[in-house]
């Protein structure tokens, strides 16, 4: 090759274009993946549909988008959308500098929060009692990939302090599943959830959070008959609804991050190196090779023995302690 034609090749190579990011304004619509539980009951692939949304705020973290066509009795508020967004605006870098970046597929670094008249999987047919509130939001990282965006769903009629934490817990979803995208075991969610639900908490909307409230009152009646399920075991299938034993474990896994980050650890930077080594390290391993990988890289145990002690022992007495039993 003589040298003319490197020159023009190296100038062409120069002025090819770059992808510079997927942005949006106020009025624009869009065209995103969306799942219904009752269409998709049967077969999964059934629930799946594409919905248009118009983008109604826009601001340094996120974007606000909400679904075209809603009837007068579906329509979320101003203050509602006004909320979500502000509060998300909030979290965003709250969240992001204890677990880590988002993914960023549009290239535009910013999350999009879309507002839909949806069912939940967890509550379109639960009956609703004093400790269990309609908290409507989801997010599925295939559907991201699908569209190339990055975005949650939530919907659009929801007491604001419940909405809140269910956004703030399904956006960490997006972080881990960005890292760990292609776990051994998809139903195995034990370290995922109980970081989700630690999102919730470090809003500080936990106390409030009818959800996870919940939680803790199934595990706080299994605490008095003696029960304590270890929720990392790789035995709960993290899907399963229909499990009586599966809001123990969300419960447990929580608390027990808890317990590991606040009353052992307690240094935020500390915390965070803990939470980098659940999330980073190991990539794709199960909960429990990820926890116990993370409390020895931590020097919080020595071996997987010392877990068992820790987690049967001196978690259960902090439970204990926690729920004012004897």
């Amino acid at each position: 090759m003589n040298k003319r034609i490197q020159i023009i090749l190296i100038i062409s190579f120069l002025c090819l274009p770059t992808f510079s990011g997927q942005f949006f304004h106020y009025g624009d619509e869009h065209t995103f993946w969306q799942f219904d539980v009752v269409r998709g009951e049967k077969n999964l692939e059934d629930g799946y549909y594409l919905q248009n949304f118009t983008c109604v705020r826009e601001g340094k973290h996120s974007y606000v988008f909400v679904e075209n066509g809603l009837d007068s009795n579906a329509m979320p508020t101003t203050e509602y959308v006004d909320a979500l967004f502000q509060k998300f605006e909030e979290i965003y870098p709250i969240i992001t500098e204890y677990f880590g970046p988002p993914s960023d597929l549009d290239n535009n670094e910013r999350f999009i929060i879309l507002i839909s008249n949806i069912r939940d999987w967890f509550y379109y047919g639960m009956e609703v009692d004093e400790y269990t509130q309609p908290i409507q939001g989801y997010y599925w990282f295939q559907f991201n990939i699908m569209n190339k965006n990055d975005y949650l769903t939530m919907d659009s009629k929801q007491n604001l302090v419940d909405a809140t934490g269910t956004m703030a817990h399904e956006y960490f979803h997006n972080i881990f599943d960005n890292v760990n995208p292609d776990p051994i075991n998809f139903k195995d969610r034990a370290v995922n959830e109980a970081l989700a639900h630690y999102a919730v908490y470090i809003n500080r909307t936990l106390e409030l959070d009818s959800y996870i409230q919940w939680q803790f009152s199934i595990l706080k009646k299994d605490l008095v008959k003696g029960k304590l399920l270890d929720p990392f075991d790789g035995m709960m299938d993290y899907f399963d609804i229909k499990n009586p034993d599966l809001h123990h474990c969300y419960a447990a896994g929580f608390l027990f991050i808890h317990y590991i980050a606040d009353e052992i650890i307690v240094d935020k930077y500390a915390k965070q190196d803990f939470f980098r080594k659940l999330i980073f390290e190991n990539v794709n391993a199960s909960s429990k090779d990820k926890l116990i990988s993370a409390m020895y890289k931590t020097g919080l145990i020595l071996d997987y023995e010392e877990f068992h002690n820790v987690y049967y022992n001196h978690f259960k007495k902090f439970l204990m302690r926690y729920f004012n039993m004897n």
